[in-house]
């Protein structure tokens, strides 16, 4: 037994070393007691993809990654299918009704072609005046299409439907404004009108967002 050596009074090692452990320096701890040898210092945070940082609760980790935000483009589209299949039921109500006076005022509409003060529109026909029921129903069919793009490779689609669904509103609205005088339009006419323009414009809204995303991740 060497002196200096500590003991118990029972004669036995305590079996503590005295100093510090080779590769550490003494007061290397921090404050959970864990020993860090070789290093000399704390280990601080680190930046970068590994990045640890305590969570709200406490303890150290991974940073939680938040969750994609809500597609507009999706959530506009969706709005344009219930508007469109709204519009589609319009064409249930009437279309056009005739006014009180519409004797009197087909007689002067003909007397104004006989005089020759009147003329025929390019939009004026049979199957646009009198006949829109096929434009309620390609809005219709284009609202239907549209709740498609719940799945994402159909949302490639949206602007094919929006030049559809324009054009379907375009001829709706031709029709409407070319009604002789001596008709009337009735209420399937003027709310499908309201929400066939508010389909489309949602729908257009739409195509424009899904491109301008697409265009934003393919340049990132």
């Amino acid at each position: 037994m060497n002196p200096g050596e500590p003991q118990h009074p029972g004669g036995q090692w305590s079996g503590v070393p005295q100093g510090p452990p080779t590769g550490g320096f003494a007061g290397n701890q921090d404050q959970t007691g864990v020993h860090h040898p070789g290093t000399g210092s704390l280990p601080g945070p680190q930046w970068g993809p590994d990045a640890q940082h305590p969570y709200p609760g406490g303890g150290w980790g991974p940073q939680p990654s938040r969750g994609p935000g809500a597609d507009l483009s999706v959530i506009f589209a969706l709005a344009s299918a219930l508007a469109g299949i709204v519009t589609y039921f319009m064409g249930f109500l009437s279309w056009v009704s005739v006014s009180a006076g519409a004797e009197e005022e087909l007689n002067r509409w003909g007397a104004d072609f006989e005089e020759g003060q009147g003329g025929i529109p390019a939009f004026f026909s049979y199957e646009i005046v009198l006949n829109p029921g096929k434009f309620f129903i390609a809005l219709g069919v284009v609202g239907i299409a549209a709740t498609f793009v719940l799945v994402p490779r159909y949302r490639r689609a949206l602007p094919f439907l929006a030049v559809v669904g324009v054009a379907a509103w375009l001829a709706l609205f031709a029709a409407a404004l070319i009604t002789p005088p001596f008709l009337d339009l009735g209420a399937g006419a003027i709310v499908g009108l309201i929400l066939g323009f508010l389909q489309v414009a949602l729908l257009v809204a739409a195509a424009f967002l899904y491109g301008l995303k697409k265009d934003d991740a393919h340049h990132s």
